[in-house]
């Protein structure tokens, strides 16, 4: 199974991802999931040093000045163009790109910053988007990204964890689940300070 299939599977109707870079994951999404009413991508695009990030493990990102962060969202707004009105483009960091929705989330998609601070505030801030019958999404849970694959063990519990393909993993929530995991981001981020 993959990310999509597991859209279509659940009947997901409202999707976000936090971390979008050139937008090939959402546009796989809304090329192959029509329950789709609206997706929303939210990446700040922006030069890491400039928006707090200057910490982040991905070298390869924190290496992009603004000229090539304006390419990528540029690149990323052409592919997204076919799909006229089912995606909303929110160019903002995942926290204040948060405060920008009010709709409850069937699916968060999580591939933003990698390193264990930024990925536990992006689990703080977005659990609460989640319906509470809401399906939880990580990217690299894996590939040498030993932070994302440790806060998702310690949050979500690693027998919780459903694998699926391209180092992705998802648990579905429940209501209590989620005032679990959400206590556990809690304490963690609470442990760093």
């Amino acid at each position: 199974m993959n990310i999509e299939e597991l859209i279509k599977e659940k009947n997901c109707e409202y999707t976000a991802e936090i971390g979008c870079l050139y937008g090939r994951t959402s546009d796989i999404i809304l090329s192959t999931c029509d329950n789709i009413k609206t997706h929303y991508m939210i990446d700040p695009w922006a030069d890491y040093t400039k928006i707090g990030q200057s910490d982040s493990k991905d070298k390869g990102l924190l290496s992009n000045n603004q000229s090539k962060w304006e390419d990528i969202y540029t690149k990323c707004c052409n592919l997204m163009e076919k799909h006229y009105n089912k995606y909303k483009i929110i160019r903002a960091t995942s926290i204040e790109g948060s405060e920008l929705i009010n709709t409850l989330l069937d699916v968060v998609i999580v591939d933003a910053d990698h390193t264990r601070r930024p990925f536990l505030l992006d689990i703080v801030t977005w659990l609460p988007k989640c319906k509470d019958t809401g399906i939880w999404v990580n990217h690299d849970y894996g590939g040498g990204w030993y932070d994302v694959v440790d806060v998702c063990n310690e949050v979500f519990g690693k027998d919780n964890l459903k694998k699926i393909a391209r180092t992705y993993v998802y648990v579905d929530l429940t209501k209590e689940s989620k005032e679990l995991f959400l206590n556990r981001a809690n304490e963690l981020l609470q442990s760093l300070e």
